[in-house]
């Protein structure tokens, strides 16, 4: 009687405890932290394990994804390489991401590269990163339009000239330098990066040499010309490379 009396107590609390079991599995807990999307199914609809409920983003942080050049990837591994870091997921903070948003503001927070792609895209010449930016107000939500500015290179007194100075020939590119006696001289020149409608050049000009920014394709060296001086705004100590 008794061993019959305990085993009914002992399918009692097995009961017991699968019907808590049960009860738990009503309870559905989403595995990461952030922001939930509308729900799927409403109360009294009859679910399944495979039935999904809603769609849950983690958005702080949050991973913003954008290809840059081959040029510019191999510019800004040179950079890390020369800080002393192997590659650029090493490189932590050495490189600050700036975001731009969609209506033209800048977010408060800086970003840092955490994911590169395992090789450049032969169609486009890009790779992809992936940068992390915090976001503790979750103003960022996925699929947002943003724009993503790095500090590639730092070039202290770069000599800069108007784009539509340079005038390209088979590959290499010449500037027509306006000398002693308003005589041209037809230079060859090394490009550097684009700084907006600028560009820097490496070697083939001196500063404060007097460049042609119109009909640089008439001319042709040993000409003289009547020169008429272009107010140019100076404003470089803000910019940088173009790289997104």
């Amino acid at each position: 009687m008794r061993a019959a009396q305990s085993a009914a107590l002992r399918t009692a609390d097995a009961n017991v405890e699968q019907a808590k079991l049960n009860l738990g599995f009503t309870k559905v807990r989403s595995l990461v932290t952030g922001v939930a999307g509308r729900a799927m199914t409403q109360v009294g609809n009859l679910v399944s394990q495979s039935t999904a409920l809603t769609t849950v983003s983690q958005v702080n942080p949050i991973k913003v994804y954008f290809s840059i050049s081959e040029q510019e990837y191999l510019g800004l591994s040179g950079r890390v390489k020369a800080g002393g870091k192997a590659d650029l997921l090493s490189s932590g903070n050495a490189i600050p991401l700036e975001l731009t948003l969609g209506n033209g503001s800048s977010y408060i927070h800086t970003g840092k590269i955490v994911f590169v792609d395992r090789q450049v895209n032969p169609q486009t010449g890009t790779i992809q990163i992936a940068g992390s930016f915090p976001n503790p107000q979750n103003l960022l939500r996925p699929g947002q339009f943003g724009r993503i500015k790095a500090e590639t290179d730092v070039r202290h007194d770069a000599l800069l000239i108007p784009q539509r100075a340079v005038n390209e020939l088979q590959g290499s590119y010449q500037v027509a330098v306006v000398g002693s006696g308003n005589i041209v001289q037809i230079r060859s020149v090394a490009l550097g990066p684009q700084l907006g409608s600028d560009l820097i050049i490496t070697s083939g000009i001196k500063p404060n040499e007097r460049v042609v920014t119109e009909g640089v394709s008439k001319l042709k060296d040993g000409m003289r010309v009547s020169p008429q001086p272009t107010s140019v705004a100076v404003a470089v100590t803000q910019q940088r490379p173009e790289g997104q």
